[in-house]
């Protein structure tokens, strides 16, 4: 949530303070791997969002592949990661 906050655009569409609830997701975690898939609803004054995440554990360390805050009227949705 603290790349969703402090994210310019994220709080030019959705307005502040961004609050987030918590849908179940996907999760495969073993000792030195793991992948996670996961939908969060986030929201904010202005607007409401879904905010999707996915990331691997490779040789013990987590990636970040996709971190894309979708909203109700826009498409394409904002990459989280760009320029990160």
């Amino acid at each position: 949530m603290i790349i969703v906050k402090g994210n310019a655009d994220a709080a030019e569409e959705l307005g502040s303070p961004i609050k987030a609830g918590f849908l179940p997701g996907y999760f495969q975690l073993n000792s030195p791997a793991g992948d996670v898939e996961m939908i969060f609803p986030v929201s904010g004054p202005k607007d409401s969002a879904k905010l999707y995440v996915v990331a691997n554990k490779r040789q013990g360390k987590w990636k970040l592949r996709t971190l894309e805050l979708v909203l109700k009227r826009s498409d394409p949705g904002i990459d989280l990661l760009k320029n990160r």
